[in-house]
C-alpha cells in the first residue's frame, strides 16, 4: 500500500480511496489527489464533481482499496485541461501528518472548522465547527446545528473512534462564517 499512496502522491494522480471497517463494511470513499501519508495516516485532497472540498485525513488500517482506472485518468486530464486542479495545489496549505493529538493542535491554532465522522459500529458521528480544545486522547469541538447555533457545551470524540476528519470544506466554512456565537 506505502508503494502505491507514494506512487500517487509523487505523480499527483487523481485516485479514488475506498474505506471499510475491520469486517469489510464499507465505510466511505474520497476522491482526490494523495497530498502526503505517514506510518498511520492518508492526507488527500478532496474533490467532488470537480469542487475542491477541503482536505481528509483518515487512516491508512481501513482503506480497502486505491482505484487507478481509466476513469481516473480521464477525470484528472478533465481537471489538467481546464486547469482546476493545480491553483488548488499552488495555495494549499495543510496541517503536517503526525498522531491525532498534534494534528488537531495545529488545526486548533489556525482556528478551522472541521468535521468529525465516526463510522464505526452503530454509533455514527457527525460533528462540525471550531476547535475547543485537544487532549492526549480526544478532541472536543464547538459544534454548531444545522441552524448555525452552538451548543452549550463542547461535544467530545476520543481519537480512537474517529473514522476521519475533514478540513476547509465549503460546508464548514460557511456554516462557521454565518453560525451564531453564544455570548
Amino acid at each position: 500500500m506505502n508503494k502505491s499512496l507514494n506512487k500517487h502522491q509523487k505523480k499527483q494522480n487523481f485516485v479514488k480511496i475506498y474505506l471499510a471497517d475491520d469486517n469489510g463494511t464499507a465505510l466511505n470513499h474520497f476522491e482526490g489527489v494523495v497530498l502526503d501519508h505517514n506510518a498511520e495516516f492518508v492526507m488527500m485532497l478532496d474533490l467532488m464533481d470537480f469542487n475542491y472540498d477541503g482536505y481528509v485525513v483518515f487512516r491508512k488500517a481501513d482503506i480497502c482499496e486505491i482505484k487507478r482506472s481509466k476513469n481516473e485518468v480521464f477525470f484528472q486530464k478533465i481537471l489538467h485541461k481546464e486547469n482546476l486542479l493545480q491553483p488548488i495545489l499552488n495555495d494549499f496549505h495543510p496541517i503536517k501528518l503526525g498522531g491525532m493529538e498534534d494534528m488537531f493542535k495545529q488545526l486548533k491554532k489556525r482556528k478551522l472548522p472541521i468535521i468529525v465522522k465516526r463510522l464505526y459500529g452503530s454509533d455514527d458521528i457527525f460533528q462540525i465547527g471550531p476547535i475547543h480544545s485537544v487532549t492526549q486522547k480526544k478532541v472536543r469541538i464547538n459544534y454548531f446545528n444545522a441552524q448555525g447555533e452552538f451548543d452549550l457545551k463542547p461535544v467530545v470524540s476520543k481519537f480512537t473512534s474517529i473514522t476521519f476528519f475533514r478540513v476547509d470544506s465549503i460546508y464548514a466554512n460557511l456554516f462557521n462564517k454565518y453560525a451564531k456565537k453564544l455570548k
